[in-house]
């Protein structure tokens, strides 16, 4: 046992905390700054939601109803200018107007996001694609002089509908393993593939619309039948996008 134990992990090694990568999309593109920047990520649980059966005699038995997901959280180093902070401000922004409080349909401001496990030589070897994912709370960040210089980070929580694993081939190379956020909308089973491409109104100085890309645009599935949410009198949707047109990597 000892020797199987050994060649085991000889062979297949071990997987490793600190070898991790995230792709993140947000309504108005995708930061592959803001992405290098995590310093810690949890990777979601699951859970099978039961009831007990307690119709028949004996010890009671737990009956499998379905699966639920809690949220999880990934914390990032922030630079001076809280730019990382400001992009995820910026998404909660888009979800709820600050102007009109008013909030944006559902299918609008979420987004399918990956986290990817790696192998000694940072090849992906297991992913995780999470569906309709969005920073639900931004936690707040202790600033103190006593921190001696310490540097700032932020822990973004997210909230989302489901998520599914997948092992990777390791014959593919590392880009052809790692699909990509645009990928997993082909994967959405309830999903089809569509080509809107996303837009944002953002004022010019002289106060004229014009079409905005911040990220060049990305595609978004159709809305189909148990996606299609609509407002209610409780919950009034703008018609229009915000003008926010704030990029926080632009040149």
């Amino acid at each position: 046992m000892l020797n199987r134990f050994i060649s085991t992990i000889a062979t297949r090694d071990l997987a490793r905390t600190n070898k991790y990568r995230v792709q993140i999309q947000s309504p108005f593109g995708r930061s592959e700054a803001v992405e290098m920047l995590a310093e810690s990520v949890s990777f979601p649980g699951q859970n099978v939601r039961s009831t007990p059966d307690e119709l028949v005699y004996g010890p009671v038995r737990e009956i499998a109803h379905a699966f639920t997901y809690g949220p999880f959280s990934i914390t990032f180093i922030c630079t001076s200018d809280m730019r990382e902070k400001r992009w995820f401000e910026t998404w909660q922004d888009f979800i709820v107007s600050k102007n009109s409080w008013e909030a944006k349909f559902y299918d609008d401001y979420v987004q399918d996001m990956m986290l990817y496990s790696l192998n000694r030589q940072d090849t992906d070897v297991y992913k995780v694609t999470i569906y309709e994912a969005f920073p639900k709370t931004i936690n707040a960040q202790e600033f103190s002089y006593a921190s001696n210089d310490a540097y700032q980070t932020i822990t973004v929580e997210f909230a989302y509908r489901w998520w599914k694993s997948e092992k990777l081939d390791l014959s593919l190379n590392p880009e052809e393993s790692g699909s990509g956020v645009r990928n997993a909308l082909a994967e959405r089973p309830e999903a089809e593939k569509g080509t809107i491409p996303l837009t944002v109104v953002t004022p010019e100085p002289d106060g004229k619309g014009y079409m905005y890309e911040p990220f060049g645009g990305i595609l978004k599935p159709s809305v189909v039948s148990d996606r299609d949410y609509k407002p209610t009198p409780a919950q009034p949707v703008a018609n229009v996008p915000d003008a926010f047109g704030f990029d926080p990597y632009s040149p």
